[in-house]
């Protein structure tokens, strides 16, 4: 494992019991370069299905890399990945159903009302559900009205992850 990242899983026995037994993230000797600098070098990482897990590191100590190669948005340089026993490239489609990711740099068309870009994205996807988004919207009392360029940093996650 790189020595700039530290990991660190908790279990909760009780939720282990209800999600199952197995591995969620396996991680094996992958190594990512971006020309002569690598990112990760020989990471190995084993996080439990159940658990509860952390990734800290400075900054570039490669915990994006890590992600965007568990997400599939990267491709390892050397090395496997497997995310509920599935490959993030091969599968990645039906793996990014199951999963939610909010990048750091939240890429919205500002100048859109919360409304605008609900309709935007949803009518991207087969599945959405504008009943769960209504639900959703009011729960975490973001003014449908509201230009996303006014929202604060985490209202902008929210609505990102809303449908996570």
């Amino acid at each position: 494992m790189n020595s700039e990242l530290l990991c660190s899983t908790v279990i909760d026995g009780s939720y282990r019991k209800n999600v199952g037994e197995g591995t969620a993230i396996l991680v094996k000797g992958v190594t990512k370069s971006f020309g002569r600098i690598n990112a990760l070098k020989g990471m190995d990482l084993s996080v439990p299905t159940g658990s509860v897990f952390a990734l800290l590191g400075r900054n570039a100590a490669g915990k994006s890399t890590l992600l965007q190669l568990i997400l599939g948005l990267l491709e390892p340089s050397s090395g496997s990945i497997s995310v509920l026993n599935m490959d993030p490239r091969k599968d990645a489609v039906k793996l990014r159903r199951k999963l939610g990711y909010v990048p750091e740099h939240l890429p919205m068309y500002e100048w859109m009302t919360v409304a605008e870009i609900l309709r935007f994205v949803g009518a991207q996807y087969p599945n959405w559900s504008n009943v769960r988004q209504d639900q959703l919207v009011k729960s975490l009392q973001i003014p449908l009205t509201q230009k996303v360029w006014t929202l604060s940093r985490g209202q902008r996650a929210l609505l990102v992850s809303r449908d996570a």
